[in-house]
């Protein structure tokens, strides 16, 4: 009976991801974006990324959708420049991500570091937590900036303390819900029940 009732409710979570493709990533490239100073302790400056760009989504069976000429909105704030002698590098929070209807997300966090000295390459990770948008369901809650680069003007920037522009190339991925990681967990058990 313990079986049926197991087997019963991985047939029914299974059932409710039927119909969804998961989405693998999101990806955006030659976005041009804007970083303005606006001085003080807190809300050093913002980070704003405002383009119309070709959206490419591919799938976990690696099947790639192209959206062309889509709006990327992408509006954060430095909450804290800590930059090293001549290397930039900046947390950034309270921002906000827009992928035209496709998907919105709130950003939780973004980290920019420069790659070395004079490189003229900012490189980041960061967390979103997603809003809403068409894409919504099969992106998920929770997502990562798995890459975001910067090639940007002036090339030697110190710190976040001065302006400068770059185009920039983004990378959203999913992060697994503790119920995909629940039935790969439930999948592994049955198997390795089956095989004893």
């Amino acid at each position: 009976m313990k079986k049926i009732i197991v087997l019963t409710a991985i047939i029914m979570l299974v059932a409710s991801f039927v119909g969804a493709t998961p989405i693998e990533s999101i990806n955006a490239n030659y976005l041009l974006g804007i970083f303005t100073p606006t001085g003080g302790t807190y809300g050093l400056g913002a980070l704003n990324v405002n383009d119309t760009a070709q959206i490419v989504v591919e799938d976990i069976y690696n099947v790639q959708t192209t959206h062309p000429a889509k709006a990327f909105t992408l509006n954060v704030s430095l909450y804290q420049d800590n930059s090293v002698g001549v290397i930039a590098d900046g947390l950034f929070t309270n921002g906000t991500l827009t992928i035209n209807s496709l998907l919105s997300a709130d950003i939780l966090s973004l980290q920019l570091t420069e790659l070395y000295n004079n490189s003229g390459i900012l490189a980041g990770i960061g967390t979103l937590q997603v809003t809403g948008g068409s894409l919504a369901a099969d992106f998920g809650a929770l997502g990562e900036i798995v890459q975001i680069t910067f090639s940007v003007t002036p090339s030697s920037i110190n710190d976040f303390s001065q302006s400068f522009s770059g185009i920039s190339n983004i990378t959203l991925t999913p992060v697994p819900e503790p119920v995909t990681i629940m039935l790969l967990g439930l999948g592994g058990l049955v198997a390795l029940r089956k095989r004893n």
